[in-house]
């Protein structure tokens, strides 16, 4: 389980950091991620709860855990990273994911990885998704942006909750909008 956790942040503490708008105040379940090359709409699913700041330091742009309780006691949370493709290893939906894939299997002995079928955002991109079980499991999809890389991941210490959970991931996604415009 340490090891996991650990990779986690080792692979993701590469990300810029990133400015996060509150949530929209009428529902407390819809914010905005803004920061360095992209802009994006995301809602919690239903019985989530979705934290726009906390995860900053992290690398993480949002962080999602069900209600009740909080990101570091559940057993299952969803956070969203960012990643440039101006990074090494991270031009591409597929040399991240591999890079990722390279990572997990140098540091987690025995860890399973497959793909899953790809969902659909709001705004009708793929969302590419890889799944990890070791002594944890992880799901992470990848949305391709022009010069970023989106991650949305879930990750569990319980197989029954993650594989529940899995519908909120494609809930989150489905609600995921790019906002930036391109440049004229």
């Amino acid at each position: 389980m340490k090891r996991t956790i650990i990779f986690i942040f080792v692979t993701f503490s590469f990300f810029a950091y990133s400015y996060a708008s509150p949530p929209d105040s009428t529902s407390g379940r819809a914010g905005v991620v803004k920061g360095g090359g992209y802009e994006f709409e995301i809602r919690a699913p239903k019985g989530w709860v979705l934290d726009l700041a906390s995860g900053a330091s992290s690398g993480m742009n949002a962080q999602l855990y069900p209600e009740q309780s909080s990101f570091s006691t559940s057993p299952t949370v969803m956070f969203v990273s960012v990643v440039s493709k101006k990074l090494p290893g991270c031009e591409s939906v597929s040399k991240l994911a591999t890079t990722n894939i390279d990572k997990a299997k140098r540091s987690i002995p025995n860890i399973v990885i497959t793909r899953s079928d790809s969902f659909a955002t709001n705004d009708n991109k793929k969302a590419y998704v890889r799944n990890y079980a070791s002594a944890q499991f992880q799901s992470v999809a990848y949305v391709d942006e022009d010069s970023t890389i989106v991650m949305f991941i879930l990750r569990s210490k319980d197989k029954n909750r993650f594989d529940n959970a899995r519908y909120s991931l494609k809930d989150l996604i489905g609600s995921y909008k790019w906002m930036m415009r391109k440049p004229e």
